[in-house]
């Protein structure tokens, strides 16, 4: 009997249930990853761009159409385009995604009543996204 079929005669679906599976992990992956992305935008303590960047490698891999609508999306498009088809990120885009992280980490450090080592710990995860950012390849 041939490979591709099971003692009753019936054909397997197998390969084809495996990678749907492994496109829908993907998938949800790739909405994880896009909600966390969106928090990231008004918390300080996560950053945006990274967990983009994984949504769309998520959805390339998963979802065309989904890939598809992120890169046409007028809030992420623009920045996933240019890592996608040149490799990183625009100067512009760099310096808006630290001074948002600045700005809003300062604003919470000032208006919330936390202890210091919260305030040290989200300093030190702004300086450590800021240096994610900065140490990606700046494009044109």
């Amino acid at each position: 009997m041939d490979s591709k079929y099971n003692n009753n005669g019936n054909r397997e679906s197998r390969p084809n249930s495996n990678r749907r599976m492994i496109r829908l992990l993907y998938i949800l992956f790739g909405v994880i990853s896009l909600i966390i992305g969106f928090i990231g935008i008004f918390l300080p303590v996560l950053p945006t761009t990274p967990f983009l960047l994984l949504s769309a490698a998520c959805f390339y891999r998963g979802s065309e159409r989904l890939h598809d609508w992120l890169l046409n999306s007028r809030l992420f498009g623009p920045s996933i385009r240019n890592y996608e088809e040149k490799g990183g990120l625009t100067m512009s885009t760099k310096v808006k995604a630290i001074l948002i992280t600045w700005v809003t980490v300062i604003i919470s450090a000032y208006f919330l009543l936390v202890s210091s080592v919260q305030v040290v710990s989200v300093f030190v995860l702004a300086l450590i996204g800021s240096i994610v950012i900065l140490r990606i390849e700046t494009v044109t």
